[in-house]
C-alpha cells in the first residue's frame, strides 16, 4: 500500500507523472473527450452501451470498496469504452496512451473519485444512451473542466511546496 498526496491509503502502484505533466495531458484529453462523447451518442451500439454501464457499475463498486486502483482502472476503461463507441479508430489510438499515463495519478492525487464524479459519468452515459450528442458533449466538457480544476489546484499546491 502507498499513500497519495492526501495521505489516503491506496492499493495502487506508485506513478512517476508529476501533477504539472498530468495537467498538460488532461488538457490534451479535454480537447477530444467531449467530441468522443458526442460521437458515441451518434454511433454507439447496444453492446457499447451495455459495456459502458457495466464499467460504470464496476467503478461504483470499487469506490464503495475503497480500492482506488480499481476505481482508476474502471474510470480509464469507461473513458476508453466511450472513445471506442465513437466509431473513430484514430480517436482510440490517440486516447489509449494518454489515459494510461493519467488515470492512476488523477485518482491518487485526488484521494478518491467520489460520488459526484461517478454521477457525472452516469449522466454522460445516459446522454449517450438517449442518443443526444449535444448533451453528451456538454456533460463531458463539464466533467473534464472539474477534473482539470482539481489537477491545476494540485499542481499549484505542489509547486508552492517546493
Amino acid at each position: 500500500r502507498f499513500r497519495n498526496v492526501t495521505g489516503v491509503q491506496t492499493c495502487a502502484l506508485p506513478i512517476s507523472l508529476s501533477p504539472a505533466r498530468a495537467v498538460a495531458l488532461l488538457e490534451v484529453r479535454s480537447l477530444v473527450e467531449s467530441y468522443a462523447a458526442a460521437q458515441a451518442a451518434i454511433h454507439r451500439t447496444d453492446a457499447d452501451l451495455a459495456g459502458m454501464r457495466d464499467l460504470y457499475e464496476r467503478g461504483v463498486r470499487a469506490l464503495a470498496d475503497g480500492c482506488l486502483a480499481d476505481v482508476a482502472q474502471a474510470h480509464g476503461d469507461l473513458h476508453l469504452a466511450i472513445d471506442r463507441a465513437a466509431g473513430n479508430a484514430y480517436l482510440s489510438a490517440v486516447m489509449e496512451p494518454l489515459s494510461a499515463q493519467t488515470e492512476l495519478l488523477q485518482s491518487l492525487s485526488r484521494g478518491t473519485l467520489g460520488a459526484p464524479d461517478w454521477r457525472e459519468h452516469g449522466d454522460i452515459i445516459d446522454a449517450i444512451a438517449d442518443r443526444d450528442p449535444e448533451l453528451a458533449r456538454k456533460l463531458a466538457e463539464h466533467h473534464l473542466a472539474n477534473v482539470l480544476t482539481a489537477m491545476r489546484e494540485l499542481a499549484a499546491t505542489s509547486a508552492s511546496a517546493h
